[in-house]
């Protein structure tokens, strides 16, 4: 895997299954016109979801890294205020370490592994 940088900039990072539930929530509940931010609000770090990959695989650091320079105008953080959607009702149900092992498994059963 490839990371910018140090990998400190942060993410907040978000189960797809979550996701679609959010987007069924605003759908069902919310109101026409409206924005409504979705978010998991578990935030890490780039190299922290990536070292989560790496124990998932079962390589070490060194197999799976490779440090490249950083992009230029790199974001430091990336994050929203998903209080509306969850006023809702919706809140995200899996985190990333739980999640990380499971696309894991899927890519290996799509490509034979």
């Amino acid at each position: 895997m490839t990371v910018h940088g140090d990998g400190t900039y942060r993410r907040e990072w978000i189960y797809a299954e979550d996701n679609c539930e959010a987007l069924l929530t605003v759908l069902e509940k919310g109101k026409e016109g409206e924005v409504y931010n979705i978010s998991s609000n578990e935030e890490h770090s780039v190299i922290e979801a990536v070292k989560v990959v790496v124990e998932a695989m079962g390589l070490t650091e060194k197999e799976a890294l490779i440090h490249i320079p950083n992009r230029p105008g790199q974001d430091l953080r990336y994050s929203v205020d998903c209080s509306k959607v969850r006023a809702l009702g919706w809140v995200p149900k899996t985190k990333l370490h739980d999640y990380i092992p499971t696309y894991i498994k899927l890519y290996r059963k799509h490509l034979g592994l």
